[in-house]
């Protein structure tokens, strides 16, 4: 297996803790089906592994000489990614979690990909979501990208910001399953301060792309695991989420605004999906690994979910209601929460008791009086004075 001409494509597997899963990654690459073996090599780094996961991938490395590795200290998973694109020789990076796998014969494709577009700088790729037990049986799969039915090529900046959108909608951007050109990610690398690095990366290289490929084939399997503790980012808490999707979201926007894209294309998306992130973020005080006590959370919830910049970004498509019905139905659905807080959030039982799930509906006033609900909405600690615009729909002047 001597290398004769640099690979065409380094795949890089982070590794930290996953001799269970970790080999199948790396045999998902090995044993792809490939015109010349050599045009593939396969970069591991070890982030200091402490489960067996080092030797592991050595003993990997001496099957097949297309492996090489690289022991670290622990830095985290997207330093783990910038630490083996600075490694790799491929002219292409594509990045493998070392608990997920590839599709059989997909590395062949992107090559031959790579020769019919004439070396785009980024090829996107669609992802499997599969749904497995701690042994990596599947027990259901979707499709992540199902939009995505054509393959398509745009090599001109105007072709490229026209279809920005659909790479956006589609989800192709969301994570760092694609095939890039390496010199690209050098120029720009990942964060490594927050999980959505990968997506704010694809928001960082947009200006970078000169040609792209869109392809409908499936080449990424990622796995879902049943237990949220086995999964790097689902079900936990993060204290930095409410400014991670900030960032994204004023990523995203930016992209659009200097490209001068009409905000009638993707504001409202952009404000929908952010909303989303909102509940989320409100649900995730829920978590197991959340240690905050309920006043805590309801202080998180008044001084940092209540946002002004999401109220104001909302107000420009209509959902500024939608803004606060999502603030005051996440205090609603809080475990332990009954309609009767204690102490000086005792004003949120006024603005919830009413409440209906859905935001279009308009609330229950016999039980309530506009006083009480002006003193909540007025409240010191109401600093984004939630409930004024949602109240405004049954009593006008609820600010005063």
């Amino acid at each position: 297996m001597t290398r004769t001409t640099e690979p065409i494509i380094s795949v890089i597997i982070p590794v930290y803790n996953k001799i269970n899963y970790f080999s199948a990654a790396v045999k998902s690459v090995t044993n792809q089906m490939l015109n010349n073996e050599n045009d593939v090599e396969i970069i591991i780094i070890d982030d200091g592994s402490t489960d067996g996961s080092s030797k592991l991938a050595d003993d990997l490395a001496n099957e097949d000489k297309r492996i090489r590795v690289f022991h670290q200290e622990n830095q985290w998973i997207y330093a783990s990614f910038n630490n083996g694109v600075k490694q790799a020789k491929g002219k292409y990076i594509y990045i493998l979690n070392a608990d997920d796998t590839l599709v059989d014969n997909s590395l062949q494709l992107l090559i031959d990909k790579t020769n019919e577009y004439n070396e785009p700088d980024v090829i996107w790729t669609k992802v499997l979501i599969c749904k497995v037990d701690k042994e990596q049986n599947i027990l259901s799969q979707s499709d992540m990208n199902y939009e995505v039915i054509n393959e398509a090529y745009y090599n001109t900046a105007n072709e490229i910001h026209d279809n920005w959108f659909f790479l956006q909608k589609s989800e192709l951007i969301r994570n760092q399953a694609n095939l890039y050109k390496r010199n690209i990610v050098l120029d720009h690398l990942f964060r490594n301060d927050f999980y959505g690095a990968d997506t704010y990366f694809n928001l960082d290289i947009a200006d970078s792309i000169g040609s792209m490929v869109i392809l409908p084939n499936e080449i990424y399997r990622f796995y879902e695991y049943g237990v949220n503790e086995m999964n790097i980012s689902m079900g936990k808490y993060y204290d930095y989420e409410h400014e991670m999707f900030n960032q994204i979201y004023q990523k995203s926007k930016k992209i659009y605004m200097n490209w001068n894209i009409s905000e009638t294309v993707f504001l409202d998306y952009l404000v929908e999906i952010r909303l989303r992130e909102l509940t989320h973020e409100i649900h995730a005080l829920n978590n197991f690994d959340c240690k905050m006590t309920m006043d805590e959370k309801l202080e998180h919830i008044m001084r940092v979910c209540a946002d002004s910049m999401i109220r104001r970004e909302s107000r420009l498509v209509g959902r500024e209601r939608e803004y606060e019905s999502r603030v005051l139905n996440g205090i609603m659905d809080l475990s332990g929460y009954k309609g009767s807080v204690g102490g000086q959030y005792s004003f949120l039982n006024t603005l919830c008791n009413a409440l209906p799930k859905d935001y279009r509906d308009n609330v229950d006033l016999n039980n309530l009086e506009r006083k009480d609900i002006c003193n909540a909405i007025n409240n010191e600690l109401n600093i984004d004075r939630i409930g004024a615009v949602y109240y405004s729909t049954n009593w006008d002047n609820l600010m005063e």
